[in-house]
């Protein structure tokens, strides 16, 4: 093996569900505003399995990324209650100052944002001790709220008033929980949500231009989108091609081309139409109707309802209330460990243990532990991508680099090159996804955008850590913001 640096590239082509991976499919979990419980549906077979009694007047709803957890804003008990999803029952409840009404979770799953209307701001809580850690005041009546994929921008929708009629989208760096900017919208922003991409977000809006388009570069609204009745929830599919709009006067789903920013398809649902989710696969969109007591299950081939499950007294459900998919992990999974070369300023990480022992022991001079290391399936795993190293020498530098890639096609090709010597398989990784499944977490990469002339790349499945790189000037890479899915444990 040649070592004297490291770039780890992960390039991922395919974003489909892996042959040979055993997923379960996700459960739905229907705030019922009415009845202060959760509806929880297999949405296997459209069967409600449990019914978790929670806090009075639950609105928001939220699934972290690992599908373990539920929180659940409770309107009248002012709380927030935090449901574990292996027993169906509340694990803890959360007090707060004011009305909580809409809940959004972070990527890592470490953060839980809430809004409270009566004391006008946005909670934050740390889902490890469930505490209050820090408050965001919004300046007017915060409702809906939405977290952007690599977890750095809060979009919180902001009520006007008769003292303060403006109503925004109040745009929060969550590195410092401060409010960096106001998107005026022209109506009521009744929710909220972002693309995958993170480059576009979507508010409904109690007004003729029923729903706001916003360009997150510009922080500026780049359309809208006429709704006759009065939008409500929204949601967006995961590849971005499509936004679902529940039409809460006429009773409808409206189906939204997101390139040509029209309507493509209106679907017939319950009555008073609210919450809108749609499942990892993207086949199904689900709608809870407020006022018929039931969710429409709708298949997104056909725009048609399948299945019409009967839920508690006032569903709600604003927010994203459908988790990942279960995920059964594989028998065999190994530890990748970070090292750092100072003299380089690069990062490199590996699971194999001969070449760990020689960073260690110091046959591998310069090397030294960041105290960082995250879960890699081993090779061979059924159904994960083989990640390929190859070894180099950029021209005209005069520090090697390893490259590493998922993309077999890819890895042919560099195999083929003389520039390139192939060295082994070394993991396996799940491809990145607009949510890892449950049992894995994202993989997050950044770009040194090849500071002292040699690119280096850094993998950490700590958000902190990501967060950290990009304020030192690296770049955020990958599909949905992330290298890929790795196991959590």
């Amino acid at each position: 093996m040649r070592f004297s640096t490291g770039i780890v590239r992960l390039w991922f082509a395919l974003h489909l569900l892996l042959p040979g991976i055993v997923f379960a499919a996700p459960f739905a979990y229907i705030t019922n505003g009415f009845s202060g419980t959760v509806s929880v549906i297999d949405t296997a077979n459209n069967t409600v399995g449990a019914t978790v009694g929670v806090g009075s007047g639950p609105v928001g709803v939220a699934v972290n990324p690992t599908g373990t957890r539920v929180y659940v804003a409770n309107l009248t008990s002012r709380s927030v209650s935090v449901i574990d999803t292996a027993t169906h029952t509340v694990a803890a409840a959360v007090p707060l100052g004011g009305t909580p009404f809409a809940v959004a979770v972070n990527p890592s799953g470490t953060r839980v944002y809430v809004t409270t209307q009566s004391s006008n701001k946005v909670s934050v809580i740390d889902t490890g001790t469930n505490t209050v850690v820090a408050t965001v005041a919004t300046g007017s009546t915060p409702g809906a709220i939405a977290v952007n994929p690599s977890g750095t921008r809060l979009y919180v929708a902001i009520v006007g008033t008769t003292n303060n009629p403006g109503s925004t989208i109040l745009v929060i760096d969550t590195a410092t929980n401060a409010a960096i900017g106001n998107v005026a919208v022209g109506g009521i922003p009744q929710a909220v949500a972002v693309s995958p991409a993170g480059t576009r977000v979507y508010a409904t809006l109690n007004a003729p231009d029923g729903l706001a388009v916003i360009d997150t570069a510009s922080s500026s609204v780049i359309a809208n989108i006429p709704v006759a009745g009065v939008p409500f929830g929204v949601a967006v599919n995961p590849s971005g091609s499509r936004i679902y709009v529940a039409d809460a006067l006429f009773d409808e789903l409206l189906v939204i081309d997101a390139a040509s920013n029209t309507v493509v398809a209106i679907v017939a649902v319950g009555i008073t139409p609210l919450g809108v989710a749609v499942t990892p696969a993207g086949t199904r969109v689900y709608v809870a109707n407020a006022d018929s007591d039931n969710v429409s299950v709708v298949d997104t081939a056909t725009n048609a309802v399948i299945a019409t499950i009967a839920v508690g007294n006032g569903p709600v459900a604003l927010g994203q209330f459908i988790g990942p998919a279960a995920f059964v992990p594989g028998p065999a999974t190994a530890t990748a460990i970070e090292y750092y070369h100072a003299a380089f300023n690069h990062y490199f990480v590996t699971a194999i243990a001969d070449e760990i022992t020689k960073l260690d022991n110091g046959t591998f001079v310069g090397w030294a532990r960041t105290g960082e290391a995250f879960k890699v399936f081993v090779l061979g795993s059924a159904g994960t991508l083989q990640v390929c190293r190859l070894f180099s020498v950029i021209p005209g530098a005069l520090i090697s680099t390893h490259f590493y890639t998922a993309n077999a096609p890819e890895c042919a090709s560099l195999k083929s090159n003389p520039n390139w010597v192939f060295e082994d398989n070394v993991f396996g990784l799940l491809p990145p996804a607009p949510q890892c499944p449950a049992g894995t977490r994202p993989l997050y990469r950044a770009y040194n955008k090849s500071m002292g002339g040699v690119p280096n790349h850094r993998l950490t499945a700590e958000l902190f850590t990501l967060n950290r790189m990009v304020l030192d000037g690296w770049q955020q890479e990958g599909d949905y913001g992330m290298a890929g899915c790795v196991p959590v444990v």
